[in-house]
C-alpha cells in the first residue's frame, strides 16, 4: 500500500501533486506495475491495473538515460546489428546494379529470366491499381515507392517476399547459388544504419526522434538546431541530458 486519499472536485494543486508522487512511487516499488482500487458512494468498487507495458504490443518503455542514445554503449546499441549499423543480408546494390533503369526495363536483376520474371509480370500487370511508376528510373523513385517495391502489397510480392521464397527453396542447389549471388553487407533494417536501438526513437523533441535528425542532411539538421524552441515541458525533460 502506497497511499490512500479521498477524491473531491475542489482539490488543489497540492492534492494532485501528492497523487502524482504516489503513482510514481507505486510504479517504482511495483517494478513497472500499479494497481488502483476505488470505492464510490454507491459502494461499487473499481479495480484498475496499470503498467509500463504498451497495451497494443507489450512494449516496455525504458526510462530514458544518456546511454539509451549512444550506440557505443551496449544499452543503446541496436539489438539486431549490435551497434554496427549493417548486417549480412540482401544487398540493394547487387539486386539493382543499374539504378538508371526503370522496373519495366529490368532494374531488378533477380527478376530477369522466364521463371523469376513472373514476379516482375505480377507487378507490371497490377501497377496501375496503386499508381506505381514502372517507367521511372529507380534512382528517381521517391522513398515511398522504393519501400513499396521492396515490401510489396496485396497486389504483388515485393523483393523481400521474393527472397523469402528463395530462402524456402534453398534445398535446391540453384536457389542456394542465387541467394549467395545477392548477399552482402547491407544496412540494418531495424535501425536504418543509425546503430541505435529502436525504442530510442520513441523519445521525440519537436516531433523529431534522434534517428530523424541523424538521417537528415547536414544543412537540414543545422537548420533544425538553429530554429528549435523548447516549451517548458521539453526543457524540463531534456535537463538531465544537457
Amino acid at each position: 500500500m502506497v497511499d490512500r486519499f479521498v477524491a473531491t472536485t475542489d482539490a488543489g494543486d497540492d492534492f494532485w501533486q501528492r497523487i502524482s508522487d504516489s503513482v510514481q512511487t507505486a510504479f517504482n516499488e511495483g517494478a513497472g506495475h500499479c494497481l488502483v482500487e476505488a470505492t464510490h458512494d454507491d459502494a461499487t468498487d473499481l479495480n484498475k491495473s496499470f503498467s509500463l507495458l504498451f497495451e497494443a504490443d507489450g512494449i516496455r518503455f525504458e526510462e530514458p538515460s544518456v546511454h539509451l542514445f549512444s550506440f557505443n554503449n551496449p544499452y543503446g546499441a541496436c539489438k539486431n546489428c549490435e551497434g554496427f549499423g549493417s548486417v549480412i543480408g540482401i544487398d540493394e546494390d547487387l539486386v539493382i546494379p543499374d539504378k538508371s533503369l526503370s522496373v519495366y526495363e529490368g532494374a531488378v536483376a533477380c527478376w530477369r529470366g522466364e521463371k523469376m520474371g513472373e514476379w516482375l509480370t505480377e507487378l507490371l500487370q497490377n501497377a496501375y491499381k496503386f499508381n506505381f511508376p514502372i517507367h521511372r528510373p529507380y534512382f528517381e523513385l521517391n522513398e515511398y515507392d522504393r519501400q513499396l517495391l521492396w515490401s510489396g502489397n496485396k497486389y504483388f510480392g515485393g523483393i523481400n517476399r521474393f527472397f523469402k521464397y528463395v530462402e524456402e527453396q534453398t534445398y535446391k542447389i540453384q536457389y542456394r547459388v542465387m541467394l549467395s549471388r545477392y548477399r552482402g553487407k547491407t544496412k540494418c533494417p531495424e535501425c536504418q544504419g543509425t546503430r541505435l536501438r529502436g525504442d530510442a526513437n520513441y523519445v521525440k523533441i519537436i516531433n523529431k526522434s534522434i534517428t530523424d535528425v541523424v538521417l537528415m542532411q547536414v544543412k537540414d539538421s543545422y537548420g533544425f538546431f538553429k530554429t528549435v524552441e523548447l516549451n517548458a515541458y521539453d526543457k524540463k525533460s531534456c535537463r538531465p541530458f544537457a
